[in-house]
Formats: structure tokens, sequence, C-alpha cells
């Protein structure tokens, strides 16, 4: 296991040939793109990058990212706290050649010119689990919001004034009777 610099790029091929991991953590706010998206940027991000050869020209990278990030309830409009946690296992390829060649179901990281910035890799990873409409997982905790999901509603305001057409339902009532 190694501790690295993940401000620098790494050659994810020879730590693949070597059987190399990185594990770690770093300040959320070191990563810009996922800081943009959160309302907070204070905690750390915990990660395990397992970096293997599987076969002649196919190497892998494996591992498990962790955050937990504040984020806005759609909902109810309020910060709460979410436990963002990803997987990741993906092979890595140099070229786009090479990236043609696997199915559209195999995940894949183009590494241009044998370089990876690896905490890019990490927050991309991060950016793919924040959910496209962020909810308190339990309604209970969503301010304003009723037990039926929708929006807590004042009781309703009596009329000041009669209705206008008052007189006329009167009439049309009175007609029905005759």
């Amino acid at each position: 296991m190694s501790q690295v610099d993940l401000s620098l790029t790494v050659d994810p091929f020879r730590l693949a040939s070597q059987g190399r991991t990185l594990q770690g953590s770093l300040p959320l706010c070191d990563f810009p793109r996922l800081a943009d998206g959160v309302e907070d940027a204070a905690g750390a991000v915990f990660f395990r990058l397992e970096f293997r050869h599987v076969a002649p020209g196919r190497d892998k990278v494996s591992g498990h990212v962790e955050a937990t990030v504040r984020l806005l309830c759609q909902r109810c409009l309020e910060p709460f706290a979410y436990a963002l946690e990803t997987s990741l296992d993906a092979w890595l390829v140099e070229t786009e050649v090479d990236l043609a060649s696997f199915p559209d179901e195999e995940d894949v990281v183009l590494v241009p010119e044998g370089r990876l910035h690896v905490a890019s890799l990490i927050e991309d990873e991060l950016l793919l689990g924040i959910p496209f409409a962020p909810l308190h997982a339990d309604l209970e905790a969503c301010r304003g919001v009723s037990h039926r999901g929708s929006v807590a509603q004042a009781a309703p305001v009596a009329p000041t004034k009669p209705n206008p057409f008052a007189v006329l339902k009167q009439l049309k009532d009175k007609d029905r009777k005759t």
C-alpha cells in the first residue's frame, strides 16, 4: 500500500504490473467540481484503489471511494448529510483504439500518454454517485412536509367578501324546486 501525492499523475500500468494499492484520505475541498455540487465542502474523501495486471495488455483498477457530503434536499430544500459510497472496477486503456475493443457495458478509463490523475478519477466516481434529486432518506427529517409527501399547507383562509354569484346559486336552486 502506498500513500501518494494525488495532485500528481501516476503511471497506472506500472502500478498494475507491481500489484500496488493506493489508499488514504483527502479533504473534500481538494475536489473543486465535487465541492461546487455540494452544500458544504467540509469533510474528507476516503479511498482505496487496487491496480492489477489481468492479462497481457489488460490492466484494471478496482476500489472503493466514500465521503459524507451535505446535499440540498429537493423535497424540503434543507441541507442534509448524505453518505456517498461508490465502487470502481474499470479497465485501463491508453488509446481510443484500445477503448473501442471493449463492450459498452464495461467500465473503461482512458489513460492518455500513460498518465492518470488519480484525484480526478476519484472525483469522477464521487460525482457519478450523487443523486440527481437528493432527498432525505427519512420523510420525518423534512421540515414543512406532510406525511403524504406534499408540502404542508396552512388552513384555508375564510373569504372576507360574500361571493357575488351566491345570489345566482340561490335563484337556480329555487327554480329547481319549483
